[in-house]
């Protein structure tokens, strides 16, 4: 049974007595309706808001609780609506320096089941690889073919031109021994098409050696880089590269071992040169990685509106129906046995967060769906 994941994305707040109208653009108001091409189309009465289009995207109903702030009356309350999976970006950076041509046949040789086995876990994965242009060998059997190609069915099957949108892109640029992540920073623009705002990302690293640019400087460069399409708590590091100085490291991983470490990335050791496993690993890292945790992020009001924290409500509807308020607790110190949710901070919320109890039931039924309301008086879990 496939895991439930949360995706929400930034909606409208809506207080009691709000209007739903807005002449701006990419917003058409009138009849509801699937959006289309990533447009958001605002329908009227009883209609849904769909942003993202035919994709797949978070649907946000209207017609919530409401009416004098008091609940189960008329109030504009706006409800927001997530199941589903999250959408995964993969971004390799893959090493041919002369040291690694073992490796890169590897790579080469497993990326089909590395995607496949994503994609049969329910994850909506692009995959794009920053490495060298792949030319063949002069002399075959003696001397190794160059670059990367990757093969039918991600790849396009007609090499060198292996680019196969919109699941799998090859940016043409060669990355030495030290310097995979100054890559991911200088070549952004011609990867950032592939990317999705909503989407985790993976950094994947494939090298024998170290990183010339350390850990710290990555990261608030990454940060800095597009903070609307990389956001900071949702991009990770794999990678595949030397733990220790074995004979196939020209330098143990270090950097990448701090960079995984911190964002709860996976990695495999390269010194172990099995790489079968490896890929199985990595896949089950990124569908992992695609489930949120149980907190979502408050969006601002709009122009001329006030959040108010004491009208919020968390309905969570099991797959077999009826739904039900989670009642709200003081902070994460008060969750008990019956659960629930709270603020990151009471004073100064910015995001909602559900109890571990409350987590595990939400996150073990593959149908359920939370909806996450503004504009009605608070529940609270009865004291």
């Amino acid at each position: 049974m496939r895991d439930l994941r949360w995706a929400l994305v930034a909606a409208v707040l809506c207080l009691c007595a709000c209007s739903a109208s807005s002449n701006d653009d990419p917003i058409g108001a009138g009849g509801g309706g699937s959006g289309g091409g990533g447009g958001v189309n605002v329908g009227g009465s009883g209609a849904g808001v769909n942003v993202g289009g035919s994709g797949g995207g978070v649907n946000v109903g209207g017609g919530g609780q409401g009416g004098g702030g008091g609940v189960g009356n008329s109030c504009a309350g706006v409800s927001q609506k997530a199941s589903g999976t999250l959408p995964v970006d993969v971004i390799w950076a893959i090493d041919t320096s002369c040291s690694m041509t073992e490796e890169t046949a590897a790579v080469k040789a497993n990326m089909n089941k590395f995607s496949q086995l994503i994609a049969t876990a329910g994850v909506d994965v692009r995959i794009v690889v920053i490495a060298e242009q792949w030319a063949p060998s002069p002399f075959p059997g003696i001397v190794p073919e160059d670059g990367v190609c990757i093969d039918k069915p991600l790849g396009s099957g007609q090499c060198p031109g292996d680019t196969n949108f919109p699941k799998y892109a090859h940016v043409y640029e060669t990355v030495n021994s030290t310097d995979a992540l100054i890559k991911y920073l200088e070549q952004y623009p011609n990867y950032k098409n592939m990317l999705r705002p909503e989407s985790v990302k993976i950094f994947t690293v494939v090298t024998d050696d170290n990183s010339s640019k350390p850990a710290a400087q990555f990261t608030t460069e990454l940060n800095a880089l597009d903070p609307a399409m990389i956001k900071p708590s949702q991009w990770k590091m794999y990678g595949i590269y030397c733990y220790t100085n074995c004979p196939s490291a020209a330098k143990p991983g270090s950097v990448y071992k701090e960079l995984v470490q911190q964002t709860g990335g996976v990695s495999s050791d390269m010194c172990l040169q099995n790489f079968d496993p490896v890929f199985n690993q990595l896949a089950q890292g990124v569908v992992g990685a695609a489930k949120l945790d149980c907190a979502w992020g408050i969006p601002p009001p709009p122009a001329g509106q006030n959040f108010n924290p004491g009208k919020v409500n968390v309905i969570f509807t099991p797959g077999g129906g009826g739904g039900a308020p989670i009642g709200k607790v003081g902070s994460a110190a008060e969750c008990g046995p019956q659960g629930g949710w709270y603020y990151d901070n009471d004073q100064n919320p910015s995001k909602v967060l559900v109890c571990p109890s409350t987590c595990q039931s939400i996150q073990s039924d593959p149908n359920g769906q939370i909806d996450v309301q503004f504009g009605c008086d608070t529940i609270y879990v009865p004291k």
